[in-house]
């Protein structure tokens, strides 16, 4: 599996992030353990990726703000690096990258990547050439959003994850997905206030491929997200639907998924 940031691989109780095969659920509990204090500093970390972003967006990036949104990145990633679960992440891959693509070369890969693209000019032996440009594309939305994706998916995992923990129903398909009616009633998933339930901005494939340590192909469903809440929270629900779900210790505090 190639390094996506924003994919996930799911086959039956399992879910394969960044060459990583867990149960699935794993990281969508996970995300509920990060500290809001680890989110307030990346609001600070955040806010020079925002601004050289809208530079990026409206077709003028500005070079003289790459350095601080260099610094920024490098930061964001080294301090998630023991962070679950972005402790999955290939850092030396992306902190090595990421000095490559935040460049005014970054930049012109990106903008002619971008111009072959929309022309349908895209040839595929040239995506090597655009390498660089095509992670500055990627990961710069996906770093100046972080904290915000963090702190929207607690918001509104927290208190369900509250009520898996405290409920007596069966923690099995059937009994979560009984609870799960109850706390998203289908006539409130989608409406203006619960508009952040919509997955209209993800991405489904299905494909065979070998998953890391094995030998024989598997038909997975890979989802690519836009952002970070949308990922852990389709983890979370896909974990619900095979009867895995957070529950919270009662000795420190910390959430953990029960399979069974």
């Amino acid at each position: 599996m190639e390094h996506n940031i924003l994919s996930l691989d799911f086959w039956q109780d399992t879910v394969t992030y960044e060459s990583h095969t867990m149960p699935t659920g794993t990281i969508g509990c996970a995300a509920l353990n990060i500290p809001d204090t680890v989110i307030d500093k990346l609001d600070e970390l955040c806010a020079p990726i925002n601004r050289f972003m809208k530079t990026l967006t409206s077709g003028a990036p500005d070079p003289a703000l790459l350095p601080e949104t260099k610094e920024a990145a490098e930061k964001i990633l080294k301090m998630l690096h023991t962070v679950p679960p972005f402790d999955c992440l290939d850092m030396d891959f992306y902190i090595s990258n990421i000095s490559k693509a935040f460049t005014t070369d970054g930049i012109q890969k990106y903008q002619a990547y971008s111009v072959a693209f929309l022309t349908g000019n895209l040839a595929a032996e040239q995506m090597e050439e655009y390498n660089n440009g095509i992670l500055l594309g990627r990961i710069t939305p996906v770093l100046a959003q972080l904290a915000f994706s963090l702190r929207e998916y607690k918001n509104g995992m927290t208190q369900f994850a509250m009520e898996l923990d405290a409920t007596e129903s069966n923690r099995t398909p059937d009994g979560l997905a009984e609870l799960f009616g109850k706390c998203f009633p289908p006539e409130l998933s989608l409406s203006e206030e619960n508009k952040w339930m919509s997955h209209t901005n993800a991405t489904t494939q299905y494909l065979s491929t070998i998953r890391p340590g094995e030998d024989v192909a598997k038909l997975v469903k890979r989802m690519h997200y836009v952002s970070f809440v949308g990922m852990f929270r389709s983890d979370l629900f896909e974990g619900l639907c095979v009867g895995h779900a957070p529950k919270k210790c009662r000795i420190c505090g910390k959430w953990f998924l029960t399979t069974n």
